[in-house]
């Protein structure tokens, strides 16, 4: 498999399956194919995803773009020119002949579009930024392709280079009429206003809501070019840099231009939290610029709006503050007099553009909790700062639910042309483009929107095909078969332009025992589907079953976790008038094991699970629910679980109306089998999954106890993840899984 060359920017020495994985990305990405990747738990999975895409985002940057320091007009004469003399600057500019009307001369020192007010250089710039240009795209220029001088690198400054870059592409594309028109200003897309803003024109604080479209964004290349010369000086008189908190108040203006990004989505808020802690502690997450996307509900400020509680809520609020502060802006600027233009108090647009200054020149990035911290500390929209940085972040991190959905990606600016886009946890994309997507729908509005899909399809077809798929990543610890995914995701998609790996665990043999258990101590056949609870002989099962655990838990080290079908099995065994509870064994198993139930509602999660963690080196249990919110993303490493049982398997309810027509569909368009197929798959992505929770680093172990009869057939067992495969031993009877997890547990020091 390819690799680049000098290797990749891993920051220790990787292992086996991690190299395996980075090359294997690397080469799906250069080939331009949808790469499926499986990486078990603790290998490494999202440094390998970080070191591979954006090593090949960074090599690859030469390719898109021209663009350097050198190629933006004046720039170099900005920097080079000699500080305006004071009493020369504090005059008024002189109106020219062919100005149109005198009276539109600007205020002193205040830049205008036709150039008054600017030195020589910037107006030679601005005369050649005018003259007629040959239509081309806008190239694809990656934020960090245009390096900074090295006295800003030194100082450590060039987001404010970047700035100057962005106002100085800004001027070509300017209004010229210095009011935005109502037809340009997307009710989700207008500039930010100042709620204090008054008439007069922006003299490089905003160049939106207040001045001119081209007074803004040439008096903004001024001003930065200004702001440099000084950073300059300063860093040649030895000056400090400061930090992300020492940054100055200047406008982010990167009107029409865009970087070349990578985009990675993952299921939660706290996964691309986790993702950008990862990526500030690479080498080549010093080198690039992240934004971690919110919504209001993680981002907004506001308590007044946030007390709203719903998205919708807050959003209308929301827009009903800045159009009126627009409203009071325009007003105050014809003459209106009683205006007040009070909008929300942290939408500024100059503190706005600060905050996503400070955003961008983190390290690895700010997530969403701390951009809100930052905001509330600053005064300033977290929330809209996010949407004014995006455009020269290199990585955009965000749930995978936001990506999946067009509106919500164009609400908040995202694009993806050019991106390299990586689906982490990506076994639950189908389900979740499903949820996206889908919408209850009356009879007569399916008949209009039947009619309007054929004719989407008619006039749209040729993008639609596979030639026009991005470079697309998913990722997983335990992804579903390729086939399935390629007709669940890329139904029209040739199967030679997907790609698919899966590398085996970081762990040795030793690490790892999966045992079936069949039948409990008593000899009764375990089977947790509903009508093996239900039948004669259910509750005694259950029972037996709660004996197998109270016997394992004597003599499992530390911590165990237990993973059952659903809420209501769990709440039929341990709830009040639960089977365990009736009979004792739930109070016998607590005194082994202080016993923990994965809470309902998610404000308890925390509590539970840190009680739980100080809990379990003395031994503790935690009974939670495949499919829940314990069993996807957390992390029972070491004596967290030294023990996972998958008691059940968590079959859908196959009556399920939306479930039957999936299936039905399936089997229409992939043949007969194929809605079983989906339908074996969705239960076993939660199993594995569960089973995904332990064994997370090199230095771990663990045991996953399978505690159902159907695990015994071939037909489920290979379907297990197939690094635990050849782990798996099933055994006739509970005495036999019993010895085989003492004699495990032996190996490493834990007799009993």
């Amino acid at each position: 498999m390819a690799e680049p060359e000098g290797g990749f920017p891993f920051p220790f020495e990787p292992y086996d399956v991690q190299r395996q994985l980075m090359r294997a990305m690397w080469e799906a990405i250069e080939t331009r194919k949808v790469g499926v990747f499986e990486s078990p738990t603790g290998t490494g999975k999202t440094l390998s995803i970080i070191c591979s895409a954006l090593h090949w985002l960074k090599s690859h940057e030469s390719d898109d773009s021209s663009y350097g320091w050198s190629d933006i007009p004046g720039f170099a004469d900005e920097l080079q020119a000699p500080e305006p003399d004071p009493a020369e600057a504090a005059q008024p500019a002189r109106a020219d002949a062919h100005d149109a009307d005198a009276g539109d001369a600007p205020e002193p020192g205040v830049p205008s579009a036709t150039g008054r007010g600017l030195s020589s250089p910037t107006r030679r710039w601005l005369a050649r930024s005018k003259r007629p240009r040959a239509a081309s795209p806008t190239p694809c220029a990656p934020a960090s392709k245009l390096p900074a001088p090295a006295w800003l690198q030194e100082a450590g400054r060039s987001a404010q280079a970047d700035r100057l870059v962005a106002a100085q592409r800004a001027c070509r594309t300017a209004p010229t009429d210095g009011v935005v028109g109502e037809e340009e200003e997307d009710e989700e897309e207008a500039l930010l206003l100042d709620a204090g803003d008054d008439a007069g024109g922006g003299s490089g604080s905003g160049g939106g809501g207040g001045g001119g479209g081209g007074d803004g964004a040439v008096g903004e290349a001024s001003r930065l070019a200004a702001l440099l010369r000084a950073e300059r000086d300063g860093a040649a008189r030895g000056g400090a840099a400061g930090g992300v908190d020492a940054l100055p108040a200047a406008g982010l203006r990167p009107a029409g231009a865009w970087v070349r990004q990578l985009v990675f989505a993952s299921r939660t808020h706290s996964q691309v939290t986790q993702f950008l802690g990862e990526l500030g502690r690479t080498s080549v997450g010093e080198a690039v610029r992240a934004v971690h996307v919110g919504g209001r509900q993680q981002l907004c400020v506001n308590d007044a709006v946030r007390a709203l509680g719903t998205d919708s809520a807050m959003a209308d609020r929301c827009l009903q503050l800045r159009d009126r502060a627009r409203r009071g802006t325009r007003a105050a600027k014809g003459g209106a007099s009683g205006c007040s233009g009070a909008g929300c108090p942290f939408a500024g647009a100059e503190a706005v553009d600060r905050l996503g200054e400070r955003l961008l020149a983190a390290r690895g990035g700010v997530d969403v909790e701390e951009a809100a911290a930052l905001g509330r500390r600053h005064g300033a929209c977290p929330y809209y700062a996010v949407r004014k940085a995006l455009p020269l972040a290199d990585v955009v991190a965000l749930p995978y639910t936001s990506l999946l959905s067009e509106s919500a990606r164009g609400a908040v600016g995202i694009g993806l042309r050019g991106a390299v886009v990586v689906v982490d946890e990506a076994h639950n994309l189908a389900a979740a483009a499903g949820q996206a997507n889908g919408a209850v729908l009356t009879g007569l509005t399916l008949l209009h929107a039947c009619r309007q899909a054929e004719e989407y399809l008619r006039r749209y077809r040729s993008r639609l095909r596979g030639r026009n798929v991005i470079q697309l990543v998913l990722a997983g610890g335990t992804m579903p078969p390729l086939e399935e995914m390629r007709q669940q995701l890329f139904p029209s998609l040739p199967p030679a332009r997907i790609t698919s790996f899966a590398c085996g665990h970081v762990v040795g043999g030793e690490a790892l025992c999966g045992a079936v258990m069949p039948a409990g101590p008593a000899g009764r056949r375990l089977d947790l589907s509903m009508r093996g609870r239900g039948g004669p002989g259910g509750s005694l099962a259950m029972a037996d079953l709660g004996e197998a655990l109270l016997r394992i838990a004597r003599f499992a080290p530390a911590g165990m976790a237990v993973f059952l079908p659903s809420y209501a099995v769990e709440d039929s065994l341990l709830g009040p008038r639960g089977v365990w509870t009736a009979s004792g064994l739930a109070e016998r198993l607590g005194k082994v094991k202080r016993v923990f139930r994965e809470p309902r509602g998610a404000e308890d999660l925390d509590a539970v699970l840190r009680d739980y963690g100080e809990a379990a080196a003395k031994g503790a249990v935690m009974f939670a629910v495949m499919g829940g919110k314990l069993s996807e993303g957390l992390n029972f490493s070491d004596g967290l679980a030294r023990t996972v049982v998958v008691a059940g398997l968590p079959y859908a309810n196959a009556a399920d109306p939306e479930l039957q027509e999936r299936m039905a569909r399936a089997d229409a368009r992939h043949g007969a089998g194929a809605g079983r197929r989906l339908y074996e798959s969705l239960c076993m992505q939660a199993v594995n999954q569960a089973i995904g929770r332990a064994v997370r680093h090199k230095g771990d172990w663990a045991a996953t106890v399978l505690a159902d009869a159907r695990f015994g057939t071939d037909r489920v067992r290979s379907r297990l993840p197939d690094w635990l495969q050849p782990h798996v031993r099933p055994h006739d009877s509970f005495a036999a899984c019993e010895a085989a997890l003492r004699e495990f547990f032996a190996a490493h020091g834990h007799s009993a």
